[in-house]
């Protein structure tokens, strides 16, 4: 199961925008807002910006995966000495892969937000927030060793590419002297050597004004989003991965993340976050449509924790976090008091179905929903939790099947302690 992004943090010294500092919608947008957020698409936009090549056409998908057992989940739990990462297959049985370095985990403060395993099966990324800086670092699924990967600058990991063996990375700061000017934009980071090239954002825009990109299914094109700071909005480009080519597609007054790619390359999904500073509030989930390039609204999401809609293998349906309890004013700043349930919609219609809530599960917040192949979908249930940071909790993994009509629940089994974040094996 795979926590593109999770609790976000907004920073007193800098504004950070990205999917990990999202603060999210009250309510919907107003009518005017939202038919300029369509409207928009082409009229507009930002000029497209002067080509650079930086690498590779195309980081086509992978044709092998490692054999990975089937449903075994990866989780991290925080001891005396920080952050360890363990994994479970279905016998139920814990075991420890490794210990985060330098004692990651034993500030309150510090959060591990994203574990996403590689479309290839051969990595576990790991992407730590942190007051001194936020790291990636990769897990070899084959020999549990475990790296810092860039070493070179520290950031925030995104998504992998569609090959498992590249994944798009967010630069902050150098953690070395560096001998050129340090203004990188987005990076493709090579998983294996820890070297990059860097896509120079629209208008030359920091690193730091990224709040997310995603690459195609195919590996041949590239979304992206920027903003300018607090209060500016958002632009939405698409981007190739060698850096010949990136086009305006839209502006939006809201700021714009957590894409979501369908399986055949045609549907984008993503939510509209308000521009604003506080951290936890519904949003707009919307679908673009890459053909015409016209989008639609066509649900209301959770937003500001980070939980990325998931396209149904068929492409016909989302899996999405709704809050529940949206007008708890509680809730917009403290992410262990979300109340929410997972829901999916139909693209055809706009059906919405409920898969699991708090009255099914026993527990408030229903999260991360992950498809199978076969159509069925997983997700975590946690508890209400007074932690900081991610807002740690017993986590509970489960499994549903007949998602029309009446879904059937299925639970697969607890996780070894308090979850931060956590990877499901497909």
């Amino acid at each position: 199961m795979q926590k593109t992004n999770g609790h976000q943090r907004k920073r007193a010294a800098r504004r950070i925008p990205g999917i990990v500092l999202l603060g999210v919608l009250a309510a919907l947008l107003p009518l005017l807002a939202l038919a300029w957020h369509v409207a928009t698409i082409a009229a507009a936009t930002p000029a497209s910006i002067a080509p650079h090549a930086v690498g590779p056409r195309a980081y086509p998908p992978a044709t092998q995966r490692a054999a990975l057992p089937h449903h075994r989940i990866y989780s991290v739990t925080r001891q005396s000495g920080g952050y360890a990462l363990y994994s479970a297959d279905t016998s139920g049985t814990t075991v420890f892969v490794a210990q985060l370095p330098d004692h990651f985990g034993s500030e309150q403060t510090d959060v591990v937000q994203t574990l996403a395993l590689s479309p290839d099966q051969h990595w576990l990324a790991l992407d730590g927030m942190h007051d001194h800086g936020d790291f990636t670092w990769l897990v070899s699924t084959t020999t549990d060793a475990l790296r810092t990967v860039p070493d070179d600058a520290n950031g925030n990991f995104l998504h992998w590419m569609p090959d498992g063996e590249h994944f798009l990375f967010r630069p902050f700061l150098p953690t070395r002297p560096s001998g050129t000017d340090w203004n990188p934009g987005l990076w493709i980071v090579d998983a294996a050597s820890g070297t990059h090239v860097n896509l120079t954002l629209p208008g030359n825009l920091p690193a730091t004004d990224l709040i997310d990109a995603a690459p195609a299914p195919d590996g041949t094109r590239i979304i992206l989003s920027v903003t300018a700071g607090l209060g500016q909005g958002s632009s939405t480009w698409m981007a190739s991965p060698d850096g010949l080519s990136i086009q305006p597609l839209f502006q939006s007054v809201a700021d714009v993340g957590l894409f979501a790619w369908s399986a055949d390359g045609q549907h984008i999904a993503y939510e509209t976050i308000a521009d604003s500073t506080v951290p936890f509030r519904p949003a707009g989930l919307w679908v673009l449509n890459t053909s015409n390039a016209t989008a639609q609204q066509i649900a209301q999401a959770d937003g500001g924790h980070g939980f990325a809609p998931a396209w149904s293998p068929d492409g016909t349906r989302l899996a999405f976090v709704t809050r529940l309890n949206a007008t708890d004013a509680h809730a917009d700043i403290a992410a262990g008091a979300l109340q929410s349930a997972v829901q999916t919609v139909s693209l055809a219609d706009g059906q919405l179905s409920t898969v699991a809530s708090p009255a099914q599960t026993d527990q408030p917040r229903n999260i991360d929903p992950t498809w199978q192949a076969d159509g069925t979908l997983d997700f975590t249930a946690m508890p209400a939790s007074n932690n900081p940071g991610a807002a740690l909790a017993p986590a509970a993994f489960w499994h549903a099947t007949s998602l029309t009509g009446s879904v059937h629940l299925a639970l697969l089994r607890p996780s070894a302690g308090l979850t931060a974040a956590t990877a499901l094996v497909p």
